[in-house]
């Protein structure tokens, strides 16, 4: 059964004013007068305190506590006050907790109430329960109800629970509510969707008899925009040309610069520098433009372009031919494997240069158009010495075979 849980705060009316009206919830013992009569204790239901007499009793303002209610209990019962006392001087042994309850619902009920008090870590420390005690009276003032509990000394905080109840008599359900509500919901919808037909009929009875738009022919003869050809006939409209600049490899060139030359009109010309990308865009009339592209360490091109609506081109760049020739030298034994330790002297008219070849046994030299004298020596083979003519890149293996 889920539970509603109250919190609240310390009562504003005394104890006294509550306990006057407190049903005795213990046995008959407990809530007997002291005088013992058999006849006192079957008529006496209630535990009273004159306001101006002194008692052994303490409430507790300040000590927290809730009251539980299942879902169905809080339909017919409210919960308007609530406390907690101490009987002798706090902390003691015996304690009550004490609830003031009303009958919202009309119906005669029977309760079963539990009351129970924790310590500061949670710990139960007791409980009571007392079942099929009078509900408060329909139509009548509120019932208050005290439950006494022991063990009380460490309690920090108490609670109190409508654990089980009966109802019975006439009264007003949730059930009834829903019904009420539902059929006034009906009803109302009902009421909505014929305005709302009617409101549909007249509202299309009213388009019906407006020709207003059968009528109107002003679209049909408004010739405005066939006759306006000024975006046709605009021979000095502009097109976009994009060019993109890139070297052999693909790679853009991003310090190129671009200039687009009317074809027809010699001279005249506009120049742009690429961006980071290697891009740049002209706005030029339809036609034929020449395109000549510089940028340092290429050779120049100059190409014509057709442009015919939004254009693009890619232009590629040579790199400078800087009259270098790049000579690798590969170094190989006689079963063709690469010899790691060799060193590699090539000699020309302007001096030698020595290399020790890597682990895949190669050497590289940047050498100008001539003829070279190629020594190439290894610990453990006979020494190498070839004549070369370098004219454009060249790769050479040489092999050295181990002595017999």
């Amino acid at each position: 059964m889920e539970l509603d849980r109250r919190e609240f705060t310390a009562t504003s009316v005394s104890l006294a004013a509550i306990l006057a009206g407190c049903s005795a919830l213990g046995d008959d013992e407990g809530s007997a007068d002291e005088s013992g009569s058999d006849e006192d204790a079957d008529d006496d239901t209630t535990t009273e305190v004159d306001p101006g007499e002194e008692s052994d009793v303490h409430e507790d303002e300040s000590m927290p506590g809730e009251v539980l209610l299942s879902e169905d209990a809080e339909f017919h019962l409210e919960v308007v006050q609530e406390t907690f006392s101490w009987m002798g001087d706090p902390p003691a042994e015996t304690c009550h907790a004490h609830v003031m309850l009303a009958n919202d619902s009309g119906a005669e009920l029977t309760l079963d109430l539990t009351a129970r008090v924790y310590d500061a870590d949670g710990t139960e420390l007791s409980s009571t329960t007392s079942a099929g005690v009078d509900g408060p009276a329909p139509g009548e003032d509120d019932a208050v109800y005290s439950l006494e509990l022991n063990n009380c000394e460490a309690t920090a905080e108490y609670e109190l629970e409508v654990v089980d109840f009966e109802a019975d008599g006439e009264f007003e359900t949730e059930e009834t509510d829903d019904d009420s509500a539902n059929e006034s919901t009906e009803a109302n919808e009902s009421e909505a969707n014929e305005t709302d037909a009617d409101a549909g009929n007249e509202t299309d009875a009213g388009n019906e008899t407006d020709t207003g738009n059968e009528s109107d022919t002003g679209n049909e003869t408004d010739t405005g925009n066939e006759t306006d050809t000024g975006n046709e006939t605009d021979e000095d409209a502009s097109e976009s040309l994009r060019v993109a600049v890139q070297d052999e490899d693909g790679e853009p060139i991003d310090h190129a610069t671009v200039e687009a030359e009317d074809a027809g009109l010699f001279g005249w010309g506009e120049t742009q520098t690429v961006d980071d990308r290697g891009r740049v865009e002209f706005d030029l009339e339809d036609g034929n433009h020449t395109l000549t592209t510089e940028a340092d360490g290429y050779d120049a091109t100059t190409e014509t372009v057709a442009v015919d609506g939004p254009t693009e081109q890619t232009i590629v760049l040579e790199a400078e031919d800087d009259g270098m020739n790049e000579l690798t030298v590969v170094v190989r034994d006689g079963d063709g494997e690469p010899i790691d330790h060799a060193t590699v002297v090539v000699e020309g008219t302007n001096g030698s240069e020595l290399r020790e070849v890597d682990g895949q046994g190669r050497a590289a030299f940047e050498l100008p158009d001539g003829e070279y004298t190629l020594t190439v020596a290894a610990d453990d083979y006979p020494t190498l010495e070839e004549r070369l003519e370098v004219e454009a890149d060249l790769e050479y293996t040489a092999t050295l075979r181990a002595d017999e």
